[in-house]
Parts: C-alpha cells; sequence; structure tokens
C-alpha cells in the first residue's frame, strides 16, 4: 500500500511532467491515444487508490510501453470473456513502472503503458470482435513502484480490473505422467507405470474412461504368424477408474506444527557425568501425498527365444464430471479385457462431456530368432 506521502510526490511528479511537455503535447489530461497509433504517449490521471478488483496482470520488458502480441492476445482473451458476460461491466487499467530511472521517465512509462492497454481494449486485433467503450474505461498512471516485488520486472505492468467481472475458470484438465518405465527386458518384455491427475479437483465425482486397443505381431524363426498361440491378437475395450467428489489433484500435506515448548525444569546440579541435552522433536517439512485419480501399467511378459514380434498400444482417456455411475456393461474382472479388477467393457459407451483426449500411447518391437536381446522402446505418450 502506498503512503500519502508518496502519492503528493507522484502527483506533483506527474504534474511537472505535463507542465514539461505541455508544448509538445497539448492534449488534456484523460485524452486517449489513437489505437492505430502504437506509442503515442497521452495523459493520465494520477493513481492514488491500488485497483480493487485486479483480473489480469500484463507484463512489459524495460523501458516499453508497447504491447507485446502475447500480451495483445491476453487483452483480447479478456475482452471475448466480458463480452461473453453481457460486455456491461466497467474496466479500469492502471500502468505502473519499476524504480530504475528518473521518477519523470517512470511517469510517462507508466502511462503509456495504461494508454496502450486501454487503446488494444477499445480495439483488439481480432477482426470483428468488439472492443470495451470508452465510456466504461477509466485508466490512472501511477509512476514507478515495488509494490508488486522487489524484482524491478514484476512492476513493469497494466493491471486491468472489473468490479462485476468474475475471470473465467479455465476448462477441467486430464493429466498423465509416467510414475515408472517404459523398461525394457527381452524379447517383447516390458513394464510402464503411469497416473492420472486432474487440473482441479471434480465437483461432483466422476469417471476417467480409457479406451485401449491393443495389436501383437509375434512371429517365428521362419516367419510365421504364431501370435494366437502366445496372446490373444487384438484388444480392444474401455476401462474406467472412479473420482470423487472433491478430489482428483494431489495435495501436500502441511508441515508439521513445532511442539509447544514445555516450562524449564528447575536445574539440577551439575554432574561431571551427565549427559549433554537432546534438542527436542523437530517439525516435519511439508511432503507430496502420493496420490494418483487412476493408476494404470501396461507389461508384457517375455515371449522367449526364437521369436520376432511387435506390440503396439493405444490408449485414448478422457474425464467425464457427472459421470457417477458407469453404463451397467462395465464390469470387474472382464474375462475379454485387460483391465484386471477395473470395471471395462468392449461395448463402445458413446460417452459424450469429457475432457479432452489425454492420449497414452507405446510401441515396442523385438528380434529373438537366434539369441535373446532385449525389447526396443520404439515410441511412447507420454
Amino acid at each position: 500500500m502506498r503512503t500519502l506521502g508518496r502519492q503528493q510526490q507522484q502527483a506533483q511528479r506527474s504534474a511537472s511532467v505535463h507542465q514539461q511537455r505541455r508544448k509538445d503535447s497539448p492534449a488534456p489530461v484523460g485524452k486517449l491515444p489513437d489505437p492505430g497509433l502504437g506509442h503515442d504517449i497521452a495523459s493520465c490521471p494520477v493513481g492514488t487508490t491500488s485497483p480493487a478488483s485486479p483480473v489480469l496482470t500484463l507484463s512489459f520488458a524495460n523501458g516499453v510501453g508497447k504491447l507485446s502480441s502475447a500480451e495483445q492476445g491476453r487483452c483480447r482473451d479478456f475482452v471475448t470473456s466480458r463480452a461473453a458476460r453481457g460486455g456491461l461491466s466497467p474496466v479500469r487499467v492502471d500502468g505502473y513502472a519499476s524504480e530504475p530511472g528518473s521518477p519523470e521517465f517512470n511517469q510517462s512509462l507508466s502511462c503509456e503503458r495504461a494508454t496502450n492497454t486501454v487503446a488494444e481494449l477499445m480495439r483488439p486485433a481480432l477482426g470483428s470482435l468488439p472492443g470495451v467503450p470508452k465510456d466504461r474505461l477509466s485508466w490512472f498512471a501511477h509512476g514507478e513502484t515495488n509494490e508488486f516485488g522487489a524484482d524491478p520486472a514484476r512492476n513493469r505492468v497494466a493491471v486491468i480490473s472489473a468490479p462485476t467481472f468474475t475471470a473465467p475458470v479455465p476448462p477441467r484438465q486430464l493429466l498423465i505422467s509416467t510414475a515408472s518405465g517404459p523398461t525394457p527386458t527381452d524379447c517383447g518384455g516390458y513394464s510402464w507405470s503411469t497416473s492420472f491427475l486432474l487440473s482441479r479437483d471434480s465437483d461432483v465425482g466422476g469417471h476417467i474412461v480409457q479406451h485401449i486397443v491393443v495389436d501383437y505381431n509375434i512371429r517365428d524363426i521362419f516367419g510365421r504368424d504364431i501370435t494366437a498361440s502366445i496372446v490373444k491378437p487384438r484388444w480392444d475395450y474401455w476401462e474406467a477408474w472412479s473420482v470423487k467428489a472433491g478430489e482428483g489433484t494431489a495435495r501436500m500435506i502441511p508441515p508439521t506444527p513445532a511442539p509447544a515448548p514445555a516450562p524449564a525444569p528447575a536445574p539440577a546440579p551439575p554432574t561431571p557425568s551427565a549427559p549433554s541435552p537432546t534438542k527436542g522433536a523437530k517439525p516435519a517439512p511439508g511432503f507430496a501425498v502420493p496420490y494418483s485419480a487412476g493408476h494404470d501399467t501396461f507389461s508384457d511378459p517375455d515371449a522367449g527365444r526364437g521369436t520376432q514380434g511387435k506390440i503396439v498400444v493405444t490408449g485414448d482417456a478422457q474425464f467425464y464430471e457427472g459421470l457417477v455411475t458407469l453404463p451397467p456393461h462395465f464390469v470387474h474382472k472382464h474375462p475379454d479385457t485387460q483391465a484386471a479388477a477395473l470395471p471395462s467393457t468392449t461395448t463402445d459407451p458413446k460417452l459424450t462431456g469429457g475432457t479432452a483426449n489425454v492420449d497414452h500411447d507405446l510401441t515396442v518391437e523385438w528380434d529373438c530368432r537366434l539369441l535373446k536381446s532385449p525389447t526396443k522402446i520404439i515410441s511412447h505418450t507420454p
């Protein structure tokens, strides 16, 4: 928070800058630059209060008042979201600069950042997308500051705020990570363990459902297809993991608080053979909980000497929020799938409304026609 003295200093600096520029920039306080004129600097009211409802913070390079293409894109996203909510909320823009440099330069630079942001909001570079009307906008220059952190780069910003605007909640995503492997053994053998997580917890619960297709092609030393004598040549099924309401993301166990100090006992008379006092229990640091919204393992055994072949596993997983009960054709220990205890089915459930697909693929090859040799991991995702 600023002190009153800081506000008065900035107001005086702004007035000084305006007086110095009056011959070259006769524009009155508050006039917007033409959005097509890029770096034109207009006067700004001096910001004496911090924005109460920040929605978006735009970053600028050192000494630069122009929005980068990435930050222009973020402005467009804001305008799109605001329009989707009726486009009525007032919008405030506050420009800031870091402390290095003269106060006069930083005051002007913070104004440039504010007005260039306002110009982008009024006329976003996205075809026919309507911008924020001028009568719904206000903008302020705060000059140099360190209120966003000790690193100067954190203070080279323009802050967009909208009191009645609710920032859009990012869509929930299904994430997958490798727990171990893929680890090859010999002659088509391998193991690979992965974990599913959600980008944010499930609100009402649901299921992760993965469609698995596995193709085996195993041949003997003479090139004859012997797949069916070892394993079913093709598997095609769906398997599912349940996610409860309020779950889906990994947790952190908070640090253990330090125990309250016990009252010091009365000092005992020193004895030459008394042992050194030991330190009390130390608080444990925080640590991640081993958690997975769904744990999956792919593996196949060694096919043996005198074989060569290829295994292709293709998996597509989605999370279905609200799918608390699976269709009845999902059963545990399904005899026609490799899902083991997981509920699974060979009937397409034709589910809709899931998250974006997460790929879970693996391809391995081997050639043990003459001698045993390690399995080759050709590709895998992730």
